[in-house]
């Protein structure tokens, strides 16, 4: 998209017609293409994370963990999703701390991690800014460097950030009708939003039952009680995963439990301003932790002696 190649109508009306992802111009010749299941990726990226101190074989972690780490982290850049990238910041600074245990808590671990994770974002920065700008750089009509949009992108406050910020006085009113209970799935609320589709259309006034700060959408439909028990399930999921992982044998078995334990964390904290907790996406990630720790448990399990 950002150079403009004759196919890019046709495919951009596919992938809207599919609702596959989202396509709008950020910045100059710069376009930001966001779909939902670039969440896979952060899962992606904390696999391959997980598996470097039980993978021996350096020719897996050339030309596996180390791409894996390359692709899923351009990814994530390239979402431009700020919710993604906080639940990606806090959940990798978790990993760290956690590598940092596992290996001792030595200056030259502490720098090897610092060094590894600045190189690898300066390398997913050149490359996204020379497939961007290509043949040209910087001196292409239009071009930019890359950081720079990133930069921006964390400290301006745009239309999605605004439209957010307006739902929540109306939720928090809403809640307080029934804050035990909730009201129910489907409720809906009357906001005034800044989104200039909505303006367009409606002169800023939105009727919906889907909202993007997702504990509030929960507490507002399931209240407190819900809330409650739904967070109690997956704090249980998260201990019966660390407790797999730790009781594993097989290294295999250690990197499956400890990534599907990174990533229901980033899972959690994502939910906060994008909603997967409530989305299939996010229930799938839910849904095979719960089989795969379920399945776990029942494998260590002993057998009966026949009689």
């Amino acid at each position: 998209f950002s150079h403009q190649y004759a196919i890019d109508p046709s495919l951009y009306r596919w992938l809207r017609n599919t609702r596959t992802v989202e396509i709008t111009t950020y910045a100059k010749n710069f376009y930001r293409i966001f779909s939902q299941s670039q969440i896979y990726s952060m899962f992606g990226f904390f696999t391959a994370l997980a598996a470097f101190p039980f993978v021996r074989e350096q020719k897996l972690v050339r030309f596996v963990l180390l791409p894996s780490l390359a692709v899923t982290s351009m990814t994530l850049l390239l979402s431009f999703s700020r919710s993604m990238w906080a639940a990606w910041i806090i959940t990798g600074i978790v990993v760290i701390i956690w590598f940092l245990v596992y290996y001792g808590w030595r200056w030259k671990t502490i720098g090897l991690s610092v060094f590894a994770a600045a190189g690898l974002l300066i390398a997913d920065f050149l490359v996204i800014s020379f497939l961007a700008n290509y043949p040209y750089l910087w001196n292409r009509p239009g071009g930019q460097a890359t950081f720079s949009l990133f930069s921006d992108r964390g400290t301006t406050r745009d239309v999605a950030a605004a439209s957010r910020y307006d739902q929540i006085q109306p939720l928090l009113r809403a809640i307080a009708k029934n804050p035990v209970f909730g009201l129910g799935f489907g409720t809906q609320i009357t906001y005034v939003t800044h989104d200039p589709r909505i303006v367009a259309a409606t002169g800023g006034v939105r009727t919906t039952f889907s909202f993007e700060l997702g504990y509030l959408d929960f507490l507002l439909k399931i209240g407190i009680v819900g809330v409650v028990v739904l967070l109690g399930w997956i704090m249980s999921l998260l201990r019966a995963l660390w407790n797999r992982f730790r009781n594993a044998v097989l290294p295999a078995e250690r990197i499956l439990y400890l990534s599907l334990f990174f990533s229901v964390f980033a899972l959690l904290i994502t939910h906060a301003s994008t909603p997967y907790l409530n989305h299939p996406l996010g229930l799938g990630l839910l849904t095979l932790a719960a089989g795969c720790t379920a399945f776990g448990k029942d494998a260590h399990r002993p057998k009966k002696q026949e009689a």
